[in-house]
């Protein structure tokens, strides 16, 4: 006999009416998470990796040595040098064995780039900061990038 005031109850919560705040709040919260997700997946921008090294010479040729972590010396092959908002075309002349800086997990390495430094740049054990400019990305693959590493 109890089953008709159950069924009523069932029937009433169906259709009670959800208060407009709760409404708004919510299609808010679509639409923005939405909207990240859209931003995210479709926008594209120019990663860059910044260093400071020094120019050395070798064999009369002048050289920048960087020191790098071992995951981003892919990242300098593919990159796009960029000295004094002038992007120059390099290479890695060689890499140096592996050696241990603070933490004991990360491995870097001393990189050699080579490329046509201008006579202003070509003097020894002079300071030097270069940019690499990475293919464009979007920040969902930079998302997950970052979660696979964990």
């Amino acid at each position: 006999m109890n089953n008709t005031h159950y069924l009523d109850s069932k029937a009433a919560l169906i259709k009670a009416e959800i208060p407009r705040k709760i409404t708004s709040w919510g299609s808010l919260l679509i639409i923005t998470f939405t909207s990240i997700i859209l931003f995210g997946t479709y926008y594209k921008y120019h990663k860059y990796l910044k260093y400071t090294g020094n120019v050395v010479k070798d064999n009369e040729k002048y050289l920048i040595k960087i020191v790098v972590e071992e995951d981003e010396i892919l990242n300098i092959k593919k990159g796009i040098l960029i000295l004094n908002n002038k992007e120059l075309e390099h290479e890695i002349f060689y890499i140096k064995p592996v050696y241990y800086l603070e933490d004991q997990n990360q491995k870097y390495y001393e990189v050699f780039v080579k490329c046509n430094l201008e006579k202003a740049y070509q003097y020894e054990n002079l300071p030097i900061t270069v940019k690499f400019k990475l293919p464009e990305t979007t920040l969902m693959k930079e998302v997950l990038k970052k979660l696979r590493k964990r």
